[in-house]
């Protein structure tokens, strides 16, 4: 399929994330390519559960259809926060993602709170 992740930005996550960021549960089993196969950039990942919180559910972390502009600015944004935790430095090509996709990292969030459980489970 194009624009697979690697190896190297699966071992990211699976070393250092065990919970599904939607339900918060242990043992996510899908790299969700949060804005689609535009990028194998590890600012596109979420780890997700693929049955229980991607295909059926198509939700995200409470706030809808997973394809939402607030929808993905929400895993983009708890995306970035857990790779700086993590010491990851971005190369050219996921700088030109966060840049290109800006507009995802400035939308405000009306309930901070959701941020607040999005840092919970780092």
């Amino acid at each position: 399929m194009h624009n697979e992740f690697s190896d190297s930005v699966k071992a990211l996550f699976r070393d250092n994330c065990f919970s599904c960021w939607e339900c918060g549960q242990n043992g996510w089993d899908c790299g969700h390519h949060i804005l689609g196969r535009i990028s194998s950039s590890p600012y596109n990942f979420a780890p997700l559960h693929n049955d229980k919180c991607h295909l059926n559910r198509n939700g995200c972390i409470g706030a809808g259809d997973i394809h939402t502009f607030y929808s993905r600015s929400l895993y983009l944004k708890k995306t970035r926060m857990f790779l700086s935790k993590v010491g990851y430095r971005p190369n050219i090509e996921d700088l030109k993602f966060l840049e290109a996709n800006a507009e995802y990292y400035r939308e405000p969030v009306d309930d901070y709170s959701v941020l607040d459980d999005m840092l919970k489970g780092l």
